[in-house]
């Protein structure tokens, strides 16, 4: 009866203090508390060497992430040079090759990555003899063996070969010379001259000159002590001695001016434009205003909440994404927004960066706004505490920036301190409404005469040298006249459509594999193709007076109707000449040049698909085809294919080499096996 009483007692209780409640105001949200991270231990060795350990004991894993604390690197003609020496340090020691060392990581399934001021090795716990002893061998016994520098040489002759179709690569280029000036060490970029110069002795002086314990960090974070570490770090790096002898003399980047300024890398080729609207500030990691103006950037253009995304994507259908991004630095700081766009809105997606940037430095923001915003950087933080790496940037930042001891254990609560007021402040301070670099990488034919109201303009190359405005068309030159240009440097249309017979082998290898291709025509309407790719099966397309068959591996394969009829409109011999019965349309527009020589552009337009094809000014021959297409990020792909060598084949002019891409930076190069024109054929193969 007791308990019955009492639980009708407290039922009672219950809904008297329920029904006190007022249900329409939401509850506040209790405050933030500090964080419980690993409290950071320090020592130093005699030989400078600042080592701090965070012990955690959550996980059987140790990481040992090192950080050499220098100033930027001014490589002058040779730039690159660290970058290379960085990437060797794993490429053997003077105890181990990079096979062992390779089989020594895949062993303990552990990770190993070296950079030009860092070295990184994480692993089970159980490992932190063996991490630490392998961090400390390519640290401190590097071989820099010559096959490697060899290889890593031609894969940055590939990569820099690569990046010279890459948007985005260019508007790196091109943001780094503008902002920075080719002087300073932010300015300078690895380029085909830089590399040249670059030899195996200068990575090795570079790390004579570079590596050194002084001002050099090591975290040790994960399951292991602080008595531990230091007997590990004692025994691995005690003999360490500092060899020091590198310039840190860093000149000034150029000053910020009074007005905006607009900088083009005419890309006649493009569908998009790559733009950049930025310029330096002086904003240090330990600045006070660090946390406001991680706030001010989330609202601005921190993600899809954001107000650029919101206006260029959302609201205008711009772009697949517009961004901002402003970064601390203990030298000079950036503030940037970016978005890739269509050509034709190219000036409006600036005025609407420009207007968005105005718009948040002089009104507030709204409580909306912030609240979201707040919760974006405080979910990000909570999801980085899973990584074993975070710990060990929260311990190297916090002594490298003389940051105070609890600065990441009251990380949320100085994110919720943050105030509409210390946002519109940070915004006037930072983002100044004036001297913006304008940078766009583009087709400048379809903007340059709109953006020019926004400051004067200066052209560049792709690797950021500023050059002249783009070669307009000379008089006379249009799309007829190049395509029968390039016809003349053929053979000439006479003697194209005269020919009875072609068969054409080409061969290509790749990973050992050898792919053939074989084209065999009977004019005016009988193709056979193959394609033989070894191990992998072959392809037949073939063509005759009234059928039309796509065969894999000797079987016949049914395809879709939209891609039978692409695979027939490339049977032809020379597309070009079917140019106008297909509905091809097509428009010069503009000139460039390709090794050297000066080339013509035309636009092909098949049906809503554009390309550009490049054709040499004096021979007429085409030297490359390319298209551009964007990916589901937004992202710019663009491919070419490339027509090299030409030969004399029975008075028709066939390239020796075609290179076509098979995925970044590699390429395929079908070379010519035979040719014959005119010549006897295997009538069957247009039967099977």
């Amino acid at each position: 009866m007791k308990k019955i009483l009492f639980a009708l007692a407290f039922i009672g209780l219950s809904l008297s203090t329920f029904g006190q409640l007022d249900r329409s105001i939401r509850p506040k949200p209790a405050p933030e508390r500090q964080l419980k991270i690993g409290t950071a231990e320090t020592f130093e060795l005699k030989n400078g060497l600042k080592v701090i350990v965070v012990s955690d004991r959550k996980l059987p894993r140790v990481t040992y992430s090192l950080i050499m604390d220098r100033k930027p690197i001014n490589e002058g003609e040779k730039a690159g040079v660290a970058d290379m020496m960085g990437q060797m340090l794993t490429e053997g020691t003077t105890t181990r090759t990079k096979e062992q060392l390779d089989e020594e990581i895949d062993f303990m399934g552990a990770n190993l990555n070296t950079g030009t001021t860092s070295a990184f090795s994480s692993g089970l716990s159980k490992y932190k003899e063996e991490l630490i002893a392998l961090l400390a061998d390519v640290v401190l016994h590097p071989s820099f063996p010559s096959e490697s520098f060899d290889k890593l040489k031609k894969q940055s002759e590939s990569g820099l070969e690569s990046s010279k179709e890459n948007p985005d690569a260019i508007s790196s280029n091109l943001v780094s010379a503008v902002l920075f000036g080719k002087d300073h060490p932010y300015g300078q970029v690895m380029t085909q001259a830089s590399l040249e110069q670059i030899e195996l002795q200068d990575v090795k002086n570079m790390y004579a000159q570079l590596v050194s314990p002084e001002n050099t960090y090591i975290a040790i974070v994960g399951d292991i002590s602080k008595k531990e570490a230091k007997k590990l770090v004692k025994k691995y790096f005690n003999d360490w001695t500092s060899t020091t002898t590198l310039s840190t003399e860093i000149p000034s980047a150029p000053a910020t001016t009074s007005t905006n300024t607009v900088h083009i890398v005419n890309r006649p080729a493009s569908v998009q434009s790559v733009i950049e609207v930025t310029h330096t500030i002086n904003l240090q990691p330990e600045s006070a205003d660090h946390m406001a103006v991680r706030v001010l950037n989330q609202i601005l253009g921190g993600g899809m909440s954001g107000r650029l995304f919101k206006n260029l994507r959302e609201d205008k259908a711009y772009t697949y994404g517009a961004y901002s991004n402003i970064n601390t630095d203990r030298y000079v700081g950036t503030v940037s927004t970016t978005a890739e766009v269509r050509n034709d809105v190219t000036d409006s997606s600036i005025t609407e960066l420009l207007m968005e940037i105005n718009k948040i430095s002089t009104e507030m923001v709204s409580d909306d706004e912030l609240a979201a915003a707040k919760e974006s950087l405080k979910g990000s933080f909570g999801r980085s505490l899973e990584r074993p790496s975070t710990l060990s940037s929260f311990a190297l930042n916090t002594y490298r920036y003389n940051l105070p001891e609890d600065y990441y254990q009251n990380y949320l609560i100085k994110l919720a301190a943050v105030t509409k007021e210390d946002v519109l402040r940070v915004a006037k301070k930072y983002l100044s409404t004036d001297g913006y670099r304008i940078t766009i990488v583009g087709k400048s034919a379809d903007f340059s005469k709109k953006v020019a109201a926004f400051g004067p303009i200066t052209y560049y190359d792709f690797e950021g040298n500023v050059t002249d405005a783009p070669i307009e068309l000379p008089a006379g030159v249009n799309a007829e006249s190049i395509l029968a240009n390039y016809f003349k440097g053929l053979g000439g249309l006479e003697k194209l459509q005269s020919i009875k017979t072609l068969e054409v082998s080409r061969e290509a290898s790749i990973q050992g594999i050898s792919l053939k291709s074989r084209d065999v025509f009977s004019f005016p309407n009988k193709v056979y193709k193959l394609q033989d790719m070894g191990p992998m099966g072959k392809i037949e397309t073939i063509q005759n007076e009234a059928n039309f068959k796509f065969m894999q591996n000797g079987m016949e394969t049914p395809l879709p109707e939209d891609q039978l009829a692409a695979i027939k409109k490339e049977m032809g011999w020379i597309q070009e000449l079917n140019y106008a019965k297909n509905g091809v349309v097509c428009k010069a527009v503009g000139m460039d040049e390709i090794g050297g020589k000066t080339v013509y552009m035309l636009e092909v337009n098949d049906n809503g698909e554009i390309s550009i094809d490049f054709f040499d000014a004096e021979s007429g021959l085409k030297l490359r085809s390319q298209e551009s297409s964007t990916s589901e990020g937004g992202e710019t792909i663009v491919q070419n294919i490339d027509y090299k060598n030409y030969v004399d084949k029975g008075g028709i002019m066939m390239p020796e080499i075609i290179s076509v891409p098979v995925g970044l930076p590699m390429n395929l190069e079908f070379k010519l096996v035979d040719a014959k024109v005119d010549g006897k054929i295997d009538a069957t193969l247009f039967t099977k």
